[in-house]
């Protein structure tokens, strides 16, 4: 094992820091702190199920695999892994538990969490900061970086692009690196090239009860009573149903919607704090200053961005300028109000101590939406759909907003929604408050779409008012599989009670749907259904009735005992075969102490003493003697040479060799080991043999990879050539190989890359990607592209280029999309949609996407070839402009299919109408001074960060911005992307300005170390002070400038409207020169 000792303190820190990880993301009030202290264990250990999720690009038939989050996600670390979640499904929650166990159990990897939010400008420094936070030494960060396991929190909060590329970048350069990601979408942030995604699972009926039981148990059965069907809806998150725990512990009653749901629970901090609390402020703004604060970080670097971090300055000021006219002091009350919400509140400092944010980013989607329900009464039509409905960030907070209104208004607003995205509008149908669902149904059912578009539509809605019209579908065929899904999606006793009927005599595929569906419902009603479909279904269909039946507690037969004692007898021989397997591998590392502990197991103790006399064995005389005294018939001749041999003796190798042949798999086991340990050419031809036996395969496969040398090379071609090997396994002897350079291993690759297994083949692209060594295969792969070889060859050859991103494959890709041969057809269009993700050019990528649309939509259409169409619908959705968006909406009435694509481009954009967002870009132009979203009302204002300070009215004579000798006096707004100020004409001015912005460009470039404001304050004062004292000094013009009281206030501030507009981005440069020269226009002096 690794030694540790000198990360002890920052493990140490880790383990106090989340020794109670159940409560770092909970929303904890009084009450629940002490319920939570009464108790023994941990309130949030749910048992948190993970699947893997389904690849839509791959032939291969594929097994989904079911974990606990905590052992999927260890599993898969190794290979980077994505958790993904519906927020408050307990993705951090389980990251926190995670590190607890990582820093508590002896591991070679050293624990990290890295929440992606507070990402400023480097993934790194942000990985280097979440160390430093728990004390390591500086002088031990390159190296705990080496030794680390590292939780990126929240790919989708990641505030820019360039954070999203630097992100990726990381993980394509660190292969090496057990890495897992969570994010809330897959579409969010994108999947950052991971392969292996989880999806946690919702909670189980039974979960959320014996939750329930657990937190109120003496108001458990009333509680479960008032939920009733509502309990899937309500209760779908561990966060969400803790939430109405709470509520109900509280008031007794529950709350008819989710919006309530929040309304109820945020209004319960400031009802049941205690009188005696001592506050500084009123707690009547409370709800109007996190209303305000929420709206400020919807705002981002880019109107489809928001954040869910805050600079504490920033939001002084936000809230100082909401509030200012209302309370005396403005800014002075803003702070004391945000202290006392971080003491008693919903919002805490972050892992950077100089920022703010709620406590869960559903909470600020619900201030959000308080805050738009504020303005609803204020915008028309098409600012509501501008601002609003056709961005996907403000899709959440309109949801919740949506259950708060009256009905006039909700019916406006998804009518509105449904102009912008159909989907959309369905959705936001089944928020609206139940009495007013009926008429947002009839907006939905009268669309002029097709039959099968419009079932689409009524199961997005999710509401009861849509049952009627899903079970008559279930009538028609045409319908009848996507009515199963929609009811699928209501999920109450009423919504399936009719399902059984229906699908009685339907193929098997349709039951199959059927008995799912039923079993995820877990109510009587369910188990009624599945009775009665296994009353009329074949023995398939029966089967999984039966399955599904047992795992709801219901036991249609009585297994024989004696199947059970089997079952239970496989499992021990199971578990002692992994022990023993685990126990020799680790002799590897360990060699002595594995020794004893094998011997040990034998239950021997003689043998142990000999077994110490053996080690101490050092000369090829005394080994001889010892074998010449024993025979083949002697108890401890086995056992002799199997220890010789992992001491590493070349001695006994003709015995280790013979061993090989053991009936006995524990013996084999060892010899190979053996033969390792010895590491002569002999030797490990002994362990290529090995590879033949499946017992002890992975075993030889491991010992290869790791020596990864020429000598190991035939078997680890053979590896590759096995038809049925493991991917993690091809991986690494891919990486082995390509690490070994030599001909035969080049040679090798070749004929994997181009082997018709797509896994195999793409495993070896992505293993000559990551090392960089691509060009070891190109110049052949490139010569195979001539015209003198078969249009097959061709084919399979561009496929093989495309794996490797080389873009000169393109066109002959682009000819075989039409490919005949299914096997060919599937993979082009694969590799085609992976230049999507490939560092090429902009205009290239232009290219591609114009010529492959019209050829993806036809092959959606028309092609027979499912995974061909799979594939399709993958690659068009990275690959197509915007603005085919109304193209696919017409294509969706002949395939649904379009849907997918549809939805995964509007996620990639981060808005849903391409039209109506060029009229909001064109809006922003034509008036800068007005910022995305902005209403210019008198209860909110907007307020941006990284611009110029200035407060939002030329005051009166007391004012500081009163300028009698100015002939042209300009103030500046903070706004998020464009300054006003009619471009200073003066050319002093204009020099001044190119001078300053060079000059920070040039600082930042010198002193990449300086990362806080007040670095970058001393250094700045260090180069003006300069510039003033040298009249020979580079920045003439600047230096004049910096020297003319009479000019002074008008340049500065000229200047600094210009240089903002350089760097809008968290630069501590531009916030320094700011400060700096804001207070030499204060003091002239």
């Amino acid at each position: 094992m690794s030694d540790l000792s000198e990360f002890q303190p920052y493990l140490e820190s880790i383990r106090a820091a989340y020794a109670k990880w159940w409560q770092l993301y909970t929303l904890t009030d009084a009450a629940g702190k002490q319920r939570q202290a009464q108790q023994g264990s941990p309130p949030f250990d749910f048992g948190l199920i993970v699947q893997t999720v389904k690849k839509d690009d791959r032939r291969e038939e594929e097994k989904i695999e079911r974990f606990s989050v905590l052992d999927g996600i260890r599993k898969y670390a190794q290979q980077h892994v994505l958790l993904v979640g519906r927020p408050g499904s307990g993705k951090s929650t389980a990251l926190a538990r995670l590190m607890l166990e990582e820093a508590t159990t002896a591991q070679a990897r050293i624990p990290v969490l890295v929440e992606l939010r507070y990402w400023q400008g480097s993934i790194e420094q942000l990985i280097r900061d979440s160390f430093t936070r728990h004390d390591l030494p500086a002088e031990l960060l390159d190296e705990a970086l080496k030794r680390s396991l590292i939780l990126f929190d929240g790919v989708n909060e990641l505030p820019s692009e360039e954070a999203r590329s630097q992100l990726s970048a990381f993980r394509r350069n660190h292969p090496k690196l057990p890495m897992i990601f969570t994010t809330r979408d897959l579409s969010l942030g994108g999947d950052l090239g991971i392969e292996k995604k989880l999806e946690m699972q919702p909670l189980t009926e039974a979960q959320m009860q014996a939750f329930i039981r657990s937190y109120v148990p003496e108001q458990a059965e009333q509680m479960l009573r008032q939920l009733k069907d509502r309990l899937r809806e309500l209760g779908q998150t561990p966060l969400l149903l803790w939430m109405l725990c709470g509520l109900f512990q509280q008031t007794g009653t529950i709350p008819e919607n989710l919006g309530l749901v929040f309304r109820e629970f945020t209004q319960g901090y400031e009802r049941f704090l205690k009188e005696d609390v001592r506050i500084e402020s009123d707690r009547a703004w409370w709800k109007p200053v996190l209303q305000q604060l929420a709206w400020v970080m919807m705002q981002g670097e880019k109107p489809t961005e928001f954040r869910v971090a805050i600079r504490e300055e920033e939001a002084v000021r936000a809230i100082g300028q909401f509030l200012e006219g209302k309370v005396p002091y403005a800014e002075d009350f803003a702070r004391k109000c945000l202290r006392d919400l971080q003491k008693h509140h919903l919002i805490q400092v972050g892992a950077d101590l100089e920022e703010l944010e709620f406590r869960h980013q559903l909470i600020q989607e619900y201030y959000a939406a308080e805050a738009l329900l504020e303005q609803l009464p204020k915008l028309d039509d098409k600012r509501l759909k501008r601002e609003y409905l056709n961005f996907l960030k403000w899709t959440e907070p309109v949801a919740l907003m949506l259950a708060l209104v009256d009905e006039a208004q909700a019916v406006r607003a998804v009518g509105l929604a449904l102009d912008v995205d159909s989907m959309l509008g369905a959705r936001l149908a089944g928020y609206v408050k139940e009495d007013y669902q009926a008429k947002t149904l009839n907006l939905v059912t009268v669309l002029e779409v097709s039959k099968v578009l419009k079932i689409r539509l009524l199961g997005e809605m999710r509401s009861r008012y849509a049952i009627q019209d899903l079970h008559a579908a279930l009538k028609d065929e045409e319908t009848l599989l996507l009515a199963l899904r929609a009811l699928e999606r209501i999920g109450s006793d009423q919504a399936i009670c009719e399902i059984p009927q229906a699908v009685n005599g339907k193929p098997s595929s349709v039951q199959s749907l059927a008995v799912r569906i039923l079993e995820e419902v877990r109510s009587e009603v369910a188990i009624k259904g599945l009775q009665e479909i296994a009353s009329n279904a074949n023995s398939k269909i029966k089967d999984k009735v039966e399955r599904a039946l047992e795992k709801l507690g219901v036991r249609s037969t009585d297994k024989p005992l004696s199947q059970n004692i089997t079952s239970r007898r496989r499992a021990m021989e199971l578990s002692s075969s992994m022990s023993k397997r685990d126990l020799l591998l680790s002799a590897q590392q360990d060699i002595h102490p594995s020794i004893h502990k094998l011997i040990q197991n034998q239950g021997t103790h003689d043998l142990e003493s000999f077994v110490k006399m053996l080690e101490k064995v050092n000369t090829k005389e005394a080994i001889a003697i010892l074998l010449s005294t024993l025979n083949e018939d002697d108890d401890l001749y086995e056992i002799t040479f199997l220890i010789l041999g992992l001491l590493g003796y070349e001695e006994v190798l003709p015995q280790l060799i013979t061993a090989l042949k053991s009936d006995e798999e524990f013996i084999r086991e060892s010899a190979v080991l053996g033969l390792s340990k010895i590491g002569t050419p002999g030797a490990i031809d002994g362990v290529i043999q090995a590879l033949e036996d499946e017992d002890i395969y992975e075993i030889a496969a491991e010992i290869l990879i790791h020596l990864a040398d020429e000598v190991a090379l035939p078997g680890l071609l053979k590896i590759l050539e096995k038809e049925d090997s493991d991917t993690d396994i091809c991986i690494r002897t891919a990486k082995a190989l390509v690490k070994i350079e030599s001909d035969g291993a080049i040679e090798g690759l070749l004929e994997a890359l181009q082997d018709q297994s797509f896994d195999k083949s793409w495993v070896v692209a992505d293993a000559l990607k990551a090392a960089g060594k691509e060009n070891l295969v190109l110049p052949e792969l490139l010569e195979k592209m001539r015209s003198d070889y078969s249009y097959y060859d061709r084919c399979q050859t561009a496929i093989s280029l495309g794996y490797l991103g080389e873009v000169r494959a393109i066109p002959m890709l682009l000819s075989a999309i039409d490919c005949e041969e299914p096997d060919i057809c599937w993979k082009v269009i694969y590799v085609l949609g992976r230049f999507a993700d490939y560092p090429i050019t902009a205009s290239t990528l232009q290219e591609l996407s114009e010529a492959a649309t019209p050829r993806l939509i036809q092959v959606i259409l028309e092609s027979n070839f499912s995974d061909s169409v799979a594939e399709a619908i993958e690659a068009l959705s990275k690959l197509a402009s915007p603005q085919q968006l109304p193209k696919f909406w017409q294509h969706s009435s002949s395939s649904l299919s379009f849907l997918r694509v549809i939805g995964s481009i509007q996620k990639r954009l981060k808005y849903y109408d391409y039209k109506i967002y060029q009229v909001h870009l064109e809006a922003q132009k034509n008036d800068r001074q007005t910022p995305q979203n902005n209403d210019l009302s008198p209860t909110i204002i907007q307020n941006y960060p990284n611009v110029i300070e200035v407060k939002q009215t030329i005051m009166s004579n007391s004012s500081k911005y009163n300028f009698p000798n100015a002939q042209k006096v300009q103030i500046f707004e903070q706004v998020t992307t464009y300054i006003e100020n009619n471009h200073p004409t003066d050319p002093e001015v204009k020099t001044a300005i190119a001078d300053l912005t060079l000059l920070l460009s040039q600082l930042q470039t010198q002193y990449p170390q300086v990362t806080t404001e007040s670095q970058a304050l001393t250094v700045l004062d260090a180069e003006f002070t300069e510039i003033q004292q040298f009249t020979t000094h580079p920045f003439v013009t600047l230096r004049q400038q910096l020297l003319s009281p009479e000019r002074h206030l008008q340049a500065i501030k000229a200047t600094l409207a210009e240089v903002a507009k350089h760097y809008l981005e968290e630069s501590v440069w531009s916030k320094a020169a700011i400060t700096y020269l804001d207070k030499m226009s204060e003091t002239p002096d």
